[in-house]
């Protein structure tokens, strides 16, 4: 469920894109079940990957993220097409709309409706935004590109 809460800032109200999930319980029960294996994954991971100068807490915090993490959706992936198609690249893009280091909400929808995508302009953020911060950078936005 996507809920719209309005906060107050320094210079007036800013749009925050809330995500509420709810679990249903055979869900909450596979994930119980997985998670002694995913222990055991952990373990041998760090087993294989151990060396004096690797972080090893890092890598498996990574690994860990990675399994647990729900595939980007169609949508967001049709919305970084278009974006590259319509400016050479999401990095170009990024940098010839001006967006600077990071944007908020509201100039992210000026994007989507200049694009002809702004119905789905909540559903991108919500996927972009998953921690709310209320601001997005180009990492974000094509953490491929950037990293």
């Amino acid at each position: 469920v996507l809920i719209v809460v309005m906060v107050d800032v320094d210079d007036g109200v800013c749009p925050h894109v809330c995500e509420l999930r709810l679990e249903e319980h055979s869900f909450h029960q596979a994930r119980m079940q997985a998670a002694p294996h995913l222990q055991q994954f952990e373990e041998r991971f760090r087993a294989i990957f151990h060396r004096p100068s690797r972080h090893t807490d890092a890598l498996a915090y990574i690994a860990r993220l990675t399994l647990s993490d729900f595939p980007e959706s169609h949508n967001l992936r049709i919305f970084r097409r278009h974006l590259a198609q319509s400016f050479g690249s999401v990095v170009g893009a990024w940098r010839r709309l001006g967006c600077g280091r990071q944007i908020p909400f509201e100039r992210f929808r000026e994007i989507c409706h200049a694009l002809n995508c702004g119905e789905f302009s909540p559903v991108h953020w919500c996927a972009l935004d998953p921690g709310c911060a209320g601001c997005i950078s180009l990492f974000e936005m094509d953490p491929e590109a950037v990293s």
